[in-house]
């Protein structure tokens, strides 16, 4: 329950890293940041499973097969969730891709809901 706890600590802040980024304009590292805090998130939930997963996609799988599957988790953010890492990828390694303040906004209000969700669950 520490380690849960300890990785929804580390999500929220990932969502005041998005705020601050999505004010200062840096609409592309408020993207990345929003998908690791709903990644945070879904790891806290996996650890009260006592599963560790090692990589991202583990992370997602265990979460789909514990939370998501089982309907614990609203199906609605988890596909998000799921989409979002297409964007943490264009976010995090194309160099060209830009994302405009909409997209950010609208990645920051979803990872706001899917960390609430979160802290239902774990509390």
């Amino acid at each position: 329950m520490i380690e849960a706890q300890l990785l929804l600590d580390e999500a929220k802040e990932r969502i005041t890293n998005g705020k601050i980024l999505l004010e200062n304009e840096r609409y592309k590292l408020c993207v990345s940041e929003t998908y690791y805090a709903m990644f945070y998130g879904a790891k806290a939930l996996v650890t009260l499973k006592n599963i560790t997963p090692k990589t991202l996609s583990g992370t997602m799988s265990e979460f789909s097969k514990h939370y998501v599957k089982t309907k614990i988790f609203p199906i609605n953010l988890a596909r998000k969730y799921f989409q979002f890492e297409e964007n943490r990828k264009k976010a995090d390694y194309d160099v060209i891709i830009q994302f405009n303040k909409p997209k950010a906004e609208s990645s920051l209000e979803v990872a706001i809901s899917f960390i609430k969700e979160c802290e239902k669950i774990i509390k």
